[in-house]
């Protein structure tokens, strides 16, 4: 059943991407949830997640690379996102000496995926009623994972076992394992916000639809059990209260989990400590330190021996291997090099920088959003490889594009918010 929906979503996604491409992409952000459940599921040894990972960049980057309006240069962060996919491929070359040519080959495609992510949403979607149209298609996209959620919630059907350090049993729904469903669940917050700051204002019904939506995303994403997700939950309701001065909503978020952890007998609350159970171990001095963060910090400690063990040559330019060392900087260093992670420290540097001073030019719900999502790839890059997910970055880097491009009659409408600040970013497009 979802191979075979796999295989419609994938053929259709990609027909209209060559003839129709601009709903092309809302097809896909839409079906892409729908194709990642596919993921053990393989044809002519390939899956439908590595087809679409090629034809997505082959087909749309070019159009936006030779269009002359608004030209390539006309878009936010042309340099900082060539830096970005050159601080990814620095060890590219070392892994086709080592004649790993198809390894070549994915590594470069997942690198190119972060490259577009940049471009795709404001090369598309950069005007009101188009930006509208994407985040109606962000919220359709969430349909699939988030009702998967909430019926393995509901009636602890298992599909994939996977379990944290402390003993819970993760609901990862179809996929591969929980960073899937717990990103597709803030996707879907990401485009219940904004949709609800500028074009719900009047709709009672719809407001309360979209709450119930967003009430749901954070059943899933908490049923996860994700440290990280924790993390990203709680960093994104201070940005978002703070930011739109929303100090409502500082009081209304923990009497709310206060209520359902009462509601439930405590359970919540002694999942939230079974989930930090090491941590907490740890920082009481009755657990070994290997043990927190799932154990990740052992693993760093490994590659970052590895990696002092090479050759100068490889140190500066990257070994070419790919480890699988759960932090994006150290798989950074030992892949791409010195430099390559210099360069990755210098674009993340400047994005964060460029978000912040767009932010103060203009506290737009938008702006804010492009911060937290920024935040949201930095927690995740201590645990994981966001630069190596491309569904993934077209998301983080395609709402950080929107918000320094700025999207046009976004917040001059007559329903829209109202600015405290001076008119849209005017700084540079680096």
């Amino acid at each position: 059943m979802i191979f075979s929906a796999a295989i419609i979503s994938s053929i259709t996604a990609l027909f209209l991407l060559l003839f129709f491409p601009k709903f092309g992409v809302l097809f896909t952000v839409m079906v892409r949830p729908i194709i990642d459940a596919s993921w053990d599921k393989y044809f002519l040894g390939t899956n439908f997640l590595q087809i679409m990972g090629v034809a997505v960049p082959l087909l749309v980057l070019p159009r936006i690379m030779f269009s002359s309006k608004p030209g390539f240069f006309g878009l936010a962060l042309p340099i900082v996102g060539t830096f970005y996919i050159l601080s990814n491929l620095l060890g590219t070359i070392g892994i086709i000496a080592g004649g790993r040519f198809v390894g070549a080959a994915e590594y470069f495609f997942r690198a190119l995926n972060g490259f577009l992510g940049f471009y795709m949403f404001q090369f598309y979607f950069a005007d009101r009623e188009k930006f509208k149209r994407l985040l109606f298609f962000i919220l359709l996209a969430g349909l699939f994972p988030m009702a998967a959620g909430v019926y393995q919630a509901a009636t602890g059907e298992v599909w994939h076992f996977r379990t944290t350090a402390g003993g819970l049993v993760r609901n990862v729904g179809l996929y591969h394992d929980v960073f899937n469903i717990r990103f597709y669940g803030f996707q879907t917050i990401t485009g219940i916000l904004l949709y609800m700051s500028y074009f719900s204002t009047k709709s009672t019904l719809k407001k309360l639809s979209l709450l119930v939506y967003a009430l749901t995303c954070c059943l899933v994403i908490f049923k996860g059990y994700s440290k990280a997700a924790m993390v990203i939950f709680a960093a994104w309701t201070l940005l978002w209260s703070m930011f739109n001065r929303k100090a409502l909503w500082l009081l209304l978020v923990p009497l709310f989990i206060f209520s359902v952890n009462y509601l439930s007998g405590n359970k919540m609350f002694q999942d939230v400590e079974a989930m930090f159970s090491k941590e907490i171990g740890a920082y009481e001095g009755t657990m070994d330190d290997r043990f927190i963060l799932s154990g990740r910090t052992g693993v760093w400690e490994h590659y970052l021996e590895e990696w002092n063990k090479q050759n100068i040559v490889l140190k500066m330019f990257g070994s070419g291997r790919n480890p699988p060392a759960h932090n994006e900087y150290i798989r950074i260093l030992y892949s791409n090099g010195l430099i390559g992670l210099m360069i990755l420290i210098g674009a993340l540097l400047v994005i964060g920088i460029k978000l912040t001073k767009n932010f103060f030019s203009r506290a737009s719900p938008l702006n804010v959003m492009g911060l937290m999502v920024f935040a949201m790839w930095l927690v995740d890059s201590l645990g994981l490889h966001p630069g190596m997910y491309p569904a993934y970055q077209w998301y983080v880097w395609g709402f950080v594009g929107l918000a320094l491009r700025g999207v046009d009659g976004l917040d001059d409408q007559p329903g829209g918010i109202k600015l405290q600040t001076r008119p849209a970013w005017t700084g540079s497009r680096v």
